[in-house]
Protein backbone atom coordinates (compact mmCIF):
# COMPACT_ATOMS: atom_id res chain seq x y z
CA UNK A 1 0.00 0.00 0.00
CA UNK A 2 0.99 3.45 -0.73
CA UNK A 3 -0.03 6.84 0.91
CA UNK A 4 -0.53 9.34 -1.78
CA UNK A 5 -1.74 13.55 -0.62
CA UNK A 6 -3.92 15.40 -2.92
CA UNK A 7 -3.86 19.33 -3.15
CA UNK A 8 -6.13 21.51 -4.68
CA UNK A 9 -5.88 24.68 -6.65
CA UNK A 10 -7.61 27.02 -8.32
CA UNK A 11 -7.51 30.71 -8.70
CA UNK A 12 -8.08 32.31 -5.43
CA UNK A 13 -7.67 29.25 -3.45
CA UNK A 14 -5.28 26.38 -2.57
CA UNK A 15 -5.50 22.88 0.22
CA UNK A 16 -2.90 21.11 0.99
CA UNK A 17 -3.35 17.74 2.19
CA UNK A 18 -1.59 16.84 5.02
CA UNK A 19 -3.18 13.39 6.21
CA UNK A 20 -2.93 11.49 2.63
CA UNK A 21 -4.51 8.33 1.89
CA UNK A 22 -3.72 4.21 1.23
CA UNK A 23 -4.09 2.98 -2.18
CA UNK A 24 -2.62 -0.17 -3.42
CA UNK A 25 -1.61 1.44 -6.80
CA UNK A 26 -0.90 4.79 -8.00
CA UNK A 27 -3.49 4.24 -11.05
CA UNK A 28 -6.03 3.65 -7.97
CA UNK A 29 -4.41 7.14 -6.45
CA UNK A 30 -5.20 8.98 -9.84
CA UNK A 31 -8.48 7.18 -10.36
CA UNK A 32 -9.15 9.31 -6.62
CA UNK A 33 -7.88 12.40 -7.60
CA UNK A 34 -9.95 12.53 -10.94
CA UNK A 35 -13.22 11.49 -9.16
CA UNK A 36 -11.99 14.41 -6.31
CA UNK A 37 -11.87 17.06 -9.01
CA UNK A 38 -14.54 16.29 -10.88
CA UNK A 39 -16.33 16.19 -7.03
CA UNK A 40 -15.25 19.60 -6.70
CA UNK A 41 -15.65 21.16 -9.93
CA UNK A 42 -19.39 19.92 -10.16
CA UNK A 43 -20.43 21.43 -6.76
CA UNK A 44 -18.78 24.80 -7.86
CA UNK A 45 -19.86 24.75 -11.55
CA UNK A 46 -23.32 24.24 -10.51
CA UNK A 47 -22.97 27.43 -7.93
CA UNK A 48 -21.76 29.49 -11.33
CA UNK A 49 -17.98 29.92 -10.94
CA UNK A 50 -16.26 28.11 -13.87
CA UNK A 51 -12.60 29.08 -13.06
CA UNK A 52 -9.78 26.38 -13.71
CA UNK A 53 -9.12 23.66 -11.13
CA UNK A 54 -6.63 21.52 -10.45
CA UNK A 55 -5.29 18.72 -7.97
CA UNK A 56 -1.96 17.08 -7.49
CA UNK A 57 -1.18 13.98 -6.01
CA UNK A 58 2.02 13.88 -4.33
CA UNK A 59 3.92 10.35 -2.89
CA UNK A 60 5.33 10.66 1.25
CA UNK A 61 8.59 12.55 -0.05
CA UNK A 62 6.26 15.00 -1.62
CA UNK A 63 7.25 14.39 -4.54
CA UNK A 64 4.10 14.97 -7.27
CA UNK A 65 3.62 11.92 -9.35
CA UNK A 66 0.34 13.30 -11.00
CA UNK A 67 -1.35 16.38 -12.18
CA UNK A 68 -4.86 16.71 -13.50
CA UNK A 69 -6.71 20.51 -14.62
CA UNK A 70 -10.29 21.15 -15.29
CA UNK A 71 -11.04 24.28 -17.39
CA UNK A 72 -14.88 24.69 -18.47
CA UNK A 73 -14.82 27.52 -21.16
CA UNK A 74 -18.42 28.95 -21.73
CA UNK A 75 -19.94 31.56 -23.63
CA UNK A 76 -23.20 33.79 -23.65
CA UNK A 77 -24.18 33.11 -27.32
CA UNK A 78 -27.07 35.99 -26.99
Amino acid sequence: MERFFFDFKDAGLSFRDDEGAQFSSRVEGRNEALCTLAELAKGRMCGGDVGPLAIDMRDESGRVLFTAWLHLDTRWTH
